[in-house]
């Protein structure tokens, strides 16, 4: 489900050369365009929507229904969208391997709860032979895995984040060289993913080694947003901060413990905690900047997997 209908400045997608640019008004256009078919390719050259599709068609980018025939195009057009309304799916992480998994929401409303998972008894002759869903509101996918070996690699372009596989995707939409067994359609599968694991507003539950099923009993392991990860005892202050800002929370589990600094633009300052942290013990970090412009930063705190993210505005 395509999540939005008007662009505040203007949209780019591609590279230097190879581009598409939707500018302020282009909604109407989008909507019209979208979905997209399976295709991927390479954009062919600068095409400037203004208002129309007749640049997108000249450029042999629309089916004959009027919606686009480049895969790659349509799903990180959509992605590139997405992260205009939930700016914090930027900086999650990517992991192959493993599901990545997220949970329906009640609505899309800001603070908006969880659906819960329910299970229903399942009876053979009147007596009671094992349980089923009855309310199964978990999405899972894993992503693939030449593609986030590529965002992992040492020194690289990219980070392993839902950012660095947008700029991936436009990367090679403008026409770079694919290496490491890339390939279009690859790419395209991982920009896909994140947009459906994400429809619909759902939320990000962890990645798991395994899918959530009904206990023998009836009941639901439940899947908190931030496993191992109480998202009341995360304290951030002072915030605004002008020295430092300090950091502490407590895990629910023993855990592998992440906290680090990006500016607005996703990219990394600082990693203040990359270790492991006991369940019940206070963890306490502070944070001076250094050579930072003063304005908003991003912390971001994973554990296992799971995210918990949030600003702070550094005033010098």
């Amino acid at each position: 489900m395509l999540l939005i209908f008007w662009i505040k400045g203007h949209c780019k997608l591609g590279g230097p050369v190879n581009y598409v640019l939707f500018q302020a008004g282009d909604a109407d256009v989008i909507n019209s365009i979208l979905p997209g078919g399976s295709g991927t390719s390479v954009l062919n050259g600068a095409c400037i929507v203004s208002g129309t599709t007749t640049c997108l068609s000249s450029k042999g980018y629309l089916t004959k229904k009027g919606e686009l025939n480049n895969g790659l195009f349509a799903q990180t057009l959509t992605l590139g969208l997405n992260l205009r309304i939930t700016t914090d799916l930027a900086f999650l992480p990517l992991e192959s391997g493993k599901y990545l998994t997220t949970q329906k929401k009640v609505s899309c409303e800001e603070g908006s709860g969880l659906v819960e998972p329910t299970c229903k008894a399942v009876y053979t002759e009147g007596v009671i032979t094992g349980y089923v869903w009855d309310v199964n509101p978990y999405w899972y996918g894993m992503l693939n895995s030449t593609v986030i070996n590529f965002l992992n690699k040492p020194a690289g372009s990219y980070d392993a984040t839902v950012a660095g596989l947008y700029k991936l995707a436009n990367d090679a939409l403008g026409g770079m060289a694919l290496t490491d067994g890339l390939t279009l359609s690859n790419i395209m599968s991982a920009v896909d993913l994140i947009n459906n694991a994400f429809d619909e507003c759902r939320a990000f539950v962890g990645y798991r080694t395994d899918k959530f099923t009904c206990q023998t009993d009836g009941s639901v392991k439940f899947a908190p947003i931030t496993s191992g990860l109480d998202a009341r005892s995360l304290k951030v202050y002072p915030n605004p901060f002008s020295d430092r800002v300090v950091f502490e929370f407590v895990s629910g589990e023993d855990s592998h413990a992440v906290l680090e600094i990006n500016n607005i633009l996703g990219q990394k300052i600082k990693v203040l905690m990359d270790q492991q942290v006991k369940m019940g013990v206070l963890n306490r970090i502070e944070y001076t900047p250094e050579d930072v412009v003063p304005g908003i930063l991003i912390y971001r705190l994973i554990l296992d997997g799971s995210m918990q993210n949030g600003r702070i505005i550094y005033k010098k």
